[in-house]
């Protein structure tokens, strides 16, 4: 390319400040880009964050949250079933159906559930001494005990 080292010397300085501005100009528009994205992304996350905001003060203002919803309706269906003279496969088939109206997918893991249960409980009359011969059958440690406990004592 270059006939002589000469040449080449004299265009070494030029050729590689082009090489260099090119890589230069490269690397700032590639900042730009990712300074861009932070921005993009910071947006998102502070959009998320009054949305979550709108939702937390909309639902102290009196709307009651999906998860006070679902106790409720486990407390409620508890009472009934153990009023009823408790038959545990219908029990079982109705949590797992307010469990699904509510969108909870493991009911079975999920402590507001149980706590639902001990508030049903004790609004079914259930005393303090069957609750704890029903914990002792339950085990002393699952973790299921502290939630009941804790809903039948919080009626």
């Amino acid at each position: 390319m270059f006939k002589n080292l000469a040449t080449f010397l004299f265009l070494f300085p030029f050729i590689t400040g082009c090489f260099i501005s090119d890589s230069i100009n490269n690397s700032s528009d590639s900042i730009s880009r990712s300074s861009d994205s932070v921005a993009s992304i910071s947006r998102s996350i502070k959009s998320v964050s009054r949305s979550i905001s709108k939702v937390f003060t909309s639902s102290s203002k009196g709307k009651e949250p999906k998860k006070v919803s679902y106790q409720n309706d486990i407390r409620e269906t508890t009472r009934m079933h153990i009023q009823a003279g408790m038959d545990e496969e219908a029990f079982r088939f109705d949590i797992r159906r307010i469990a699904h109206k509510n969108g909870i997918l493991n009911w079975e893991s999920d402590s507001v559930t149980y706590e639902g249960i001990g508030q049903g409980l004790k609004k079914a009359g259930i005393t303090p001494d069957e609750l704890e011969s029903l914990k002792t059958s339950l085990g002393k440690s699952s973790p299921v005990i502290a939630s009941l406990q804790q809903g039948y004592q919080s009626l």
